[in-house]
Order: structure tokens, then C-alpha cells, then sequence
């Protein structure tokens, strides 16, 4: 064996640039796997963070047009009333706004969800309450479940915070609840209908 690996360096030194393409061919093969066996990993293999996680899924619209996969409201609603295949029905749309404290305005990323999120997921508000029955439709105050990051930096953790109002986007928003401090659906600080 000794003999075979004098021969293997004295080949390589002969041919630097041989050595160099296998050795980056390998590397890019392992970073590869490595790669694609953490996505499969985080998606396939282990559970998703929520009771019972065999029942959830998860419906793409996709139109033929257009590769967006968001749906309008008339179309969730509709799914919502009509289906007999779930128990429960949710959605979500994310995006960022600014949140105004005093005289500062700082930008947050936000979860709009629809009223029966939070119980599609098994997710109880750790402090104050989750969304009623018709308070994610137009024209309804509006009202947020904060993150638990977001109550203990910006409310300060103060459970007296839940009840009063915050402006997001320059419109007052009541905060019900907040959420567990273990809750991870998306990295975001807000949730509100």
C-alpha cells in the first residue's frame, strides 16, 4: 500500500491541474449532497413543529399563466365553505410595514392570516387571545397576535401591552395576543388579520 501511494503523489506532482479538477470535483459533489440532503432533511424527514403534522398540507393555485401561486380571498373563501376534504382551512400572506413607536418608524415583517390559522396549527396565544369568528374579513377592526420576539423588544414584555393599540402602516392596530415563545411558522415578528 506504501508503494501505491508513492506512485499516486509522484503522478500528481507530474499533472498539478489533473489533481486540482478531481479535487474540486469533489468538493462540489459533497457540498452538493450535503446541500440537497439538508432541504430533504427539513422537509421530507423531519415532522413539521405541529400536532398532528401526518394531517397537514399544503394547496398551490397555480394558474396557467403565470407562475404565481397566490390566491385571491374569493377563491380561499370559496375553498373554505365548500371543501369536505379538511377539517380546517387557513392561509397567509406575508409582507413588511412600518410600525411607528413615538417618532420612529421602523420596518417589520408581517403575516397576515385568516381567523382559523392559529387553530389549523394547534397554536394556542400564550397571552391574551387568538382571532374570533369574522375578524378576518374587511371592515372589521384590525387586530394583530404579536411574535414573542416582538413582545419582549418592542412591548417590552409587558402583558398590559395586550389590548392597546400599535400603528402599523399609519393605521391602529389592537394587539389580542402574543404568541408561544416556541411558535415558528416563518420568520416574522407579526401576525395579524
Amino acid at each position: 500500500m506504501l508503494s501505491d501511494l508513492k506512485f499516486a503523489a509522484r503522478t500528481l506532482r507530474q499533472a498539478p491541474g489533473v489533481a486540482a479538477a478531481a479535487v474540486l470535483a469533489l468538493a462540489l459533489g459533497i457540498g452538493a449532497s450535503t446541500a440537497i440532503f439538508s432541504v430533504l432533511d427539513g422537509v421530507l424527514y423531519k415532522p413539521l413543529p405541529f400536532p398532528p403534522p401526518e394531517q397537514l398540507a399544503r394547496i398551490f393555485q397555480v394558474p396557467p399563466e403565470s407562475g404565481d401561486n397566490e390566491w385571491s380571498p374569493a377563491n380561499y373563501f370559496d375553498l373554505a365553505r365548500e371543501t369536505r376534504a379538511f377539517s380546517s382551512v387557513a392561509t397567509w400572506f406575508d409582507f413588511a410595514a412600518n410600525l411607528r413607536t413615538g417618532e420612529s418608524v421602523e420596518r417589520v415583517p408581517v403575516v397576515a392570516i385568516s381567523q382559523t390559522f392559529l387553530g389549523t396549527l394547534g397554536v394556542r396565544p400564550a397571552l391574551g387571545r387568538d382571532f374570533g369568528p369574522g375578524e378576518d374579513l374587511e371592515g372589521v377592526e384590525r387586530m394583530a397576535i404579536v411574535g414573542d420576539g416582538f413582545f419582549r423588544r418592542i412591548l417590552h414584555g409587558d402583558a398590559a401591552a395586550v389590548g392597546k393599540t400599535i400603528s402599523l402602516n399609519n393605521r391602529l392596530v389592537r394587539v389580542i395576543g402574543v404568541l408561544p415563545r416556541d411558535f415558528l411558522f416563518a420568520p416574522r415578528s407579526l401576525l395579524r388579520t
